[in-house]
């Protein structure tokens, strides 16, 4: 005989966070858009992993300047604030001309 083992799975939402923020234009050059269904927090990396910076944006469509910013590549991360994806992460690429 035998012996049989039980696997439960997780419950995980039909989508994640990453469908509900959009970063655009990408590449950029003066600012970037930040289109979210939820609050969200965000930080933006530098290539060699270093936090550039950090801040929150209310749901909606926001606009980040990138004057800061030199011409590079970035990661962003997108961390939820609220609801179900409450502390899901995405990430983003994003390219400054």
């Amino acid at each position: 005989t035998s012996d049989c083992t039980t696997v439960s799975t997780v419950d995980i939402p039909d989508y994640a966070i990453k469908e509900l923020v959009q970063l655009f234009p990408n590449p950029a050059k003066e600012f970037v858009n930040i289109q979210s269904d939820i609050d969200i927090n965000l930080v933006i990396y530098n290539a060699n992993g270093s936090k550039v910076w950090e801040g929150d944006y209310e749901s909606g469509l926001n606009i980040y300047p990138t004057d800061n910013l030199s011409s590079g590549l970035y990661v962003t991360k997108f961390t939820a604030l609220e609801g179900e994806w409450q502390n899901q992460s995405a990430i983003f690429r994003l390219i400054i001309e």
